[in-house]
């Protein structure tokens, strides 16, 4: 008989993680059945309406409002605790009260319980501006990880964070969080082939500019308003030798401020939502760089599987997936202030240095393919049925 999973993770399945449910799904001997509403409606996230090739609920998320705080209700806990699972894999996000309650349940009962997230605590929450109540949530997040039989994380960042909060190493899986890579990979193959000047006409844009483009989500955290800035300054002072244009693909809260704004700015285009992969990977043909000043996070596994270094600043607000990026090698992370990051990205355009860059983009993306994902987030979950399976024998 099939062991029996259930994973609460984000509340909602983004369309990215489509494709790693139904691969994992196939992995093994073990059913993982997803639980998922509604995404919050300030996200700028879409809810997926599909029929799933993999076992899953679907449940009406409940907004909690707790002061300037939202938090999340899930009513999964009868199902699950009347279910028989044999594990349980909760998101690391503390916002989802039905997950506390149910990892109590869950140690009280014997139930094996996984933590799979970043492996610290998102810093968007900083706008709290209570330093104390940031602590206290962070502290009371890595003891809900120390609880936990196993840690599954993004990234290597994430594990070393969950060591020195007291962790030991065994007990941390490095999931190298990624998108369907391998379906990207086989659309930078096939347009590839393709005279760029023939996608740059047919686009509308210059043929004989830079572009520098930007895929995603528009929320305050990313900091769009700077790439706009960016570009402006760099055309109006002519400070490249060639003329410098920005794309802007994706919709979100910021959508409406950001098109006002980048209407006086020359070299501007927004284009908003594009579902057809095929389009989008036709923008990243002709890219010179992806460009997101604030937090970068699947952005660029997206432009290495398509060979397109990656320019950001450095900050606190980055996701775990800017440990991707190899400063100077496939990309940029840029100190200091904005008038150093003009600079530096004036120089590297100049200098011509994004075109080695992108070279190692596309070596980067051998070791982030879903495969691996699904292989070693699978390897972890058996192995901890495994071994509680053992210790109750």
């Amino acid at each position: 008989m099939r062991k029996r999973v259930a994973i609460l993770h984000q509340g909602f399945i983004p369309v990215y993680r489509v494709k790693f449910y139904e691969l994992l799904n196939r992995a093994g001997a073990i059913s993982y059945v997803v639980f998922h509403g509604a995404p919050p409606s300030d996200t700028g996230h879409h809810e997926v309406r599909q029929r799933f090739n993999f076992p899953n609920v679907r449940v009406e998320n409940r907004v909690v409002s707790l002061g300037g705080y939202r938090a999340i209700y899930q009513p999964v806990i009868k199902q699950i605790v009347s279910g028989s699972y044999d594990a349980i894999v909760f998101g690391d996000e503390v916002k989802f009260l039905s997950n506390l309650m149910l990892f109590v349940f869950c140690k009280l009962s014997g139930t094996p319980v996984l933590w799979w997230g970043h492996g610290f605590l998102k810093q968007e929450m900083r706008p709290l501006r209570i330093p104390l109540l940031f602590k206290a949530v962070e502290a009371f997040k890595y003891q809900l990880a120390r609880s936990a039989d196993r840690c599954l994380v993004y990234s290597e960042g994430g594990s070393e964070l969950l060591q020195q909060a007291g962790i030991p190493g065994e007990k941390i899986a490095v999931v190298r969080n990624t998108i369907d890579l391998e379906a990207e990979c086989r659309l930078h193959a096939r347009f590839k082939p393709v005279d760029p000047l023939e996608i740059r006409q047919k686009l509308g844009l210059a043929h004989d500019s830079w572009i520098l483009l930007c895929i995603g989500r528009l929320y305050k955290e990313k900091r769009i308003e700077e790439l706009l800035e960016l570009v402006g300054r760099i055309n109006h002072q002519q400070l490249c030798t060639k003329p410098v244009e920005v794309v802007i693909i994706g919709e979100g809260p910021e959508f409406d401020s950001l098109y006002s704004l980048g209407q006086s700015i020359s070299g501007v285009h927004f284009t908003g939502a594009i579902y057809d992969q095929s389009l989008v990977a036709q923008y990243l043909r002709i890219a010179t760089a992806m460009v997101i000043p604030g937090k970068v996070g699947l952005a660029v596994n997206h432009a290495f599987a398509h060979g397109v270094p990656v320019i950001t600043r450095h900050h606190h607000l980055h996701a775990p997936e800017v440990e991707y990026i190899e400063p100077g090698q496939n990309g940029l992370v840029i100190p200091g202030d904005f008038d150093e990051f003009v600079q530096t990205v004036v120089d590297c355009l100049n200098g011509g240095h994004h075109v080695p860059m992108s070279a190692a983009a596309l070596k980067a993306r051998e070791r982030l393919t879903l495969d691996y994902m699904v292989r070693t987030f699978h390897e972890a979950v058996a192995t901890t049925l495994e071994e509680r399976g053992t210790n109750q024998g």
